[in-house]
This record gives C-alpha cells, structure tokens and sequence, in this order.
C-alpha cells in the first residue's frame, strides 16, 4: 500500500513574506553594501579636506542615493502588497490549501482544484527556519510552514519522506 503524508495549510502574511524575501536576499545584500558606501560618501562629502572631492562625492552621492531608492523599492513594493494592499494574489496565497505527498508525486488541491507534482519536478527543498520551500522551478515553491506540524516527530516523518522520494531514481 503506497504511503501518503498529508499537511493543511494556510499561510499567514510573515510566511508569505519569508518566502518573497527568500527569494530578494541577494537584492538586500547589495541594497545593505550600497547603503554602507552611500553613508561613507556623503561622510567625506562633508568632511573631506578637499573642495574638489567634497564636490565630486556630493553629486556621487546623488546618484547612489538614487540607485539605493531603485534598490530599496521592490522589498518596499513587496511589503505593500501583503500587508497594505488587499492584493488577490496574497489573499489567494492565504487560502486554505491541502498537500499530499505520495510515491506519485505531490498533490495540491485548493479552492475545489488540483494539482499534481510528480517526484522528478520537485527540484530542490530548502528549510529557512521557519517554514519549508519545496521548489518546482526556480523561483516557484510549494511553502509548508513549520506551525503546520502537531509535534516534532511528525515533522521529521514528513522530511524524511520527502527527501526520500526526492533521493529515488527519477
């Protein structure tokens, strides 16, 4: 008899935010050195003994600051969407939705449809602390927070059965 491992979830607005800021870490580590250097331009734009280079790092400066603005606008876009705009796609995101993990594949089923990943689509799963990404594409996850789980073995049975269909022969 095949085994099957079944998880309900509805993701809440800091999960669905872990996964988006998963994905833009990369962009807020270079938002942060850029910060780094913008504060220390517009330090010797002010301190430098220099009139020429107090003059070239201000009109710098104006620049990085705009770059940074550039930058920093898709994490601020991001917040807007899940926690001030009443955006479809985070309401649907937010909706009760089932996965069931058998030798097949893994079947989703959400709001009266469904959906089935079989095994070798599954490309990688990452666990950020907090929740699991099971991912079918590259910037695509199936999210299954942690919460989801009544005890820890139960969450270790559900890794290891996971990561057991993901070792198989594809």
């Amino acid at each position: 008899m095949t085994e099957n491992y079944k998880v309900n979830v509805s993701l809440t607005k800091g999960e669905i935010s872990i996964y988006n800021f998963y994905h833009i870490r990369w962009l807020l580590f270079f938002d942060l050195l850029g910060l780094i250097v913008f504060v220390g331009m517009v330090y010797l734009s002010f301190s430098h003994p220099d009139s020429e280079t107090r003059e070239l790092l201000s009109t710098i400066s104006i620049w990085a600051a705009i770059l940074l603005a550039v930058g920093l606008s898709q994490p601020l876009i991001l917040i807007m969407q899940i926690y001030l705009i009443k955006s479809p796609g985070i309401s649907d995101l937010m909706n009760h939705r089932s996965y069931r993990l058998t030798d097949e594949g893994i079947h989703i089923s959400a709001n009266g449809r469904e959906a089935v990943s079989a095994w070798p689509d599954i490309k990688t799963v990452k666990d950020t602390g907090r929740i699991f990404l099971i991912f079918t594409r590259r910037k695509l996850a199936y999210v299954i927070p942690r919460r989801c789980f009544s005890s820890r073995e139960k969450m270790v049975h559900f890794i290891e059965f996971l990561m057991d269909r993901l070792k198989a022969p594809k």
